[in-house]
């Protein structure tokens, strides 16, 4: 006869210390999930060290973009869980589904 896993034998009580699982479903749709603005008191400008010097960029709360929205660099857009670096002679927008889209201007 063996014996595995903590040598347990039949009616004998085992502690569970740790459980782990995981559930799946099918979703119709995805729920739609947006930033909200921090409220919190914040300089509007920040130095960054790029290309070997320092420049001066503008800060931005990523929830108060707009679909749509432009924001040009330099910037620095800073969300929940992200922050974003807009260099200069680029600019970013914010997509339909939430994304920030950074394109070269020119």
């Amino acid at each position: 006869r063996r014996v595995y896993l903590h040598g347990g034998e039949a009616g004998r009580k085992v502690e569970v210390v740790g459980l782990r699982f995981s559930v799946r479903r099918r979703l119709d749709d995805l729920p739609e999930v947006r930033e909200r603005a921090a409220n919190l008191t914040r300089p509007p400008m920040a130095e960054v060290m790029t290309g070997g010097a320092v420049v001066q960029a503008r800060l931005v709360d990523a929830a108060t973009i707009g679909i749509g929205e432009t924001v040009s660099g330099p910037a620095l857009i800073e969300g929940y869980s992200s922050t974003t670096w807009v260099p200069p002679g680029w600019s970013g927008a914010r997509d339909a589904a939430g994304n920030m889209l950074l394109s070269r201007k020119g």
